[in-house]
């Protein structure tokens, strides 16, 4: 962006003096290109003191202030230029959208916002304006418009990296629970006459998102030097180009690769293989996943990502997570934390409506005798939500049962009549009477 933004101004300079100041702003290309930035600034700098009323030698210096992070010098010289150009010039175009660049990185949004859309309505195939319109919408959480302006970037530069990656984090937000489903099917990590996104799901399509963000497609195929093709799919991006993700089974070979590749990379800090396995994200939750067989848990990946940076984002067993992180964590996340520690299973409202049917059990029932934990959760719009967990630690017969049905549903069988089942996981079979009587009380013959 910089370099080509100094091929444009050096056409701009060479119309006032050919020799001298083309001269002089090739010398500071040049030393730009060699990466002399503060020997390209000092060029620059001479050239706008010779020539002050030239544009070109300003957008040039003010490319070099840029990449140095002199970010309040280069934006006035930016802004000098724009009073000695054409206002509807793509150079104007750029100077409008490095501005708002400038404006972002001071967190200064609505006037960065302003700079993007000037520097679009000048000129509409300026992709850096567009992206920066994205980025601008996904700072203040607005996802819908973050995923339009990505996607606008997108359909005029199709290789274009950021905006690809900033698709890949907002798309999620933005897609519905049917179009969730949609492409887990098409990723055949479900099957093609599933009709309901369970929270399990849910998370499944995150973390495999989380993954493709990091490059998980990529480092899987250096990993196996070529990727066999029922590892991956290509997604229509309603874009001149397709985008090559995970399927199912490419996301769990990844996870088994990844998760060793990040125990031998933490055992190499010198952290103790009976402490890796106990690391912590600083969010509280274990970077490796005991329940899914040691493999790196979501957290777990973004953990291991950093720490490859140079970031420590993990707590050691030794260190106690921070009670002002407890604090601030949303209630949901709390909700997550305590019920992942307590080893509880979130059901969905339908699985807990179709629970009640097949045991006759009350509320009341499920929470006081069935240890069933019921949270009110309050929503970004204002409206509560109930959660549903159950115990899949138990050892009393009717605790157990309640995982039962659920595994039993979730295998396909829907009965509510209460006929006995093969059970799943050693938690017994269903019951052959109903959990709960008329009166949705423990049955007499369960309580004995």
């Amino acid at each position: 962006m910089i370099a080509a933004a100094l091929a444009l101004s050096v056409a701009v300079a060479a119309a006032p003096a050919p020799g001298r100041l083309a001269a002089c702003t090739s010398a500071g290309k040049e030393l730009f290109a060699q990466r002399r930035l503060p020997e390209a600034e000092a060029k620059f700098r001479e050239c706008v003191a010779s020539w002050p009323e030239d544009a070109g030698a300003h957008v040039s210096l003010a490319g070099v202030l840029m990449t140095l992070k002199k970010f309040d010098q280069a934006a006035q010289e930016f802004t000098d230029a724009l009073e000695k150009i054409d206002p509807n010039s793509p150079l104007a175009a750029y100077c409008h959208s490095r501005l708002g660049d400038i404006a972002v990185k001071k967190g200064k949004l609505d006037e960065a916002e302003d700079r993007y859309r000037r520097a679009a309505a000048i000129d509409p195939r300026e992709v850096n304006s567009i992206i920066g319109l994205g980025r601008c919408s996904e700072i203040k959480k607005d996802w819908f418009p973050a995923a339009e302006n990505y996607r606008r970037a997108l359909a005029l530069e199709p290789g274009n990296e950021m905006a690809k990656q900033g698709l890949r984090r907002v798309e999620p937000t933005v897609m519905s629970d049917a179009e969730i489903l949609s492409e887990l099917k098409f990723r055949r990590a479900l099957v093609s006459d599933a009709s309901e996104l369970s929270p399990e799901a849910k998370l499944l399509f995150k973390d495999i998102r989380r993954a493709e963000e990091y490059g998980g497609v990529n480092y899987l195929a250096k990993r196996l030097r070529a990727l066999p093709p029922d590892y991956t799919v290509e997604k229509d991006t309603g874009t001149p180009t397709y985008r090559l993700m995970f399927s199912y089974a490419g996301y769990l070979v990844y996870r088994n690769y990844i998760s060793s590749d990040a125990v031998r990379f933490f055992e190499k800090k010198g952290i103790k293989l009976k402490d890796v396995v106990k690391l912590r994200a600083k969010n509280g939750a274990l970077v490796f996943d005991p329940k899914e067989g040691g493999r790196l848990s979501s957290d777990g990946l973004e953990v291991y990502y950093y720490a490859m940076l140079g970031r420590k984002e993990y707590i050691l067993p030794s260190e106690p997570l921070p009670p002002a992180l407890w604090e601030k964590l949303s209630e949901s996340d709390k909700l997550e934390v305590e019920m992942k520690r307590d080893k509880y299973m979130e059901i969905s409202e339908s699985e807990y409506l179709w629970l009640c049917r097949a045991t006759n059990c009350a509320e009341e029932t499920f929470t006081e005798k069935l240890d069933m934990r019921i949270r009110e959760i309050m929503l970004g719009d204002g409206k509560k939500r109930k959660r549903y967990f159950i115990d899949t630690t138990g050892m009393r017969k009717d605790m157990g049962a309640l995982a039962s049905h659920i595994y039993r549903y979730r295998s396909g069988d829907t009965d509510t009549s209460g006929s006995g089942s093969t059970g799943f996981f050693g938690l017994g079979g269903s019951p052959k009477q109903k959990l709960c009587d008329k009166y949705g009380g423990i049955s007499d013959a369960i309580e004995q």
